[in-house]
């Protein structure tokens, strides 16, 4: 949870936001990943995006079986 509320703190930042949703809204998969990625290094973050949102799955970094995994749908702002 820690992760994910990192991550929508991160988000709430509007210069990152937008970056993030015109990177995704222009189909560029590899920015969105890198934008993503720059937010944690302690979990693996993988996202989905779509014309009305992006949808953002958090994966702990563990050497043991995965204990949970946190999924988020966000929509685009205007």
């Amino acid at each position: 949870m820690e992760e994910g509320y990192k991550i929508l703190n991160r988000l709430s930042d509007h210069a990152f936001a937008v970056q993030v949703m015109t990177a995704a809204q222009a189909g560029n998969k590899q920015e969105v990943d890198r934008l993503m990625k720059s937010i944690s290094s302690r979990s693996k973050i993988s996202s989905e995006f779509s014309p009305s949102g992006i949808g953002i799955t958090v994966d702990p970094l563990v050497e043991t079986d995965p204990c949970c995994k946190l999924a988020m749908f966000l929509k685009w702002g205007k």
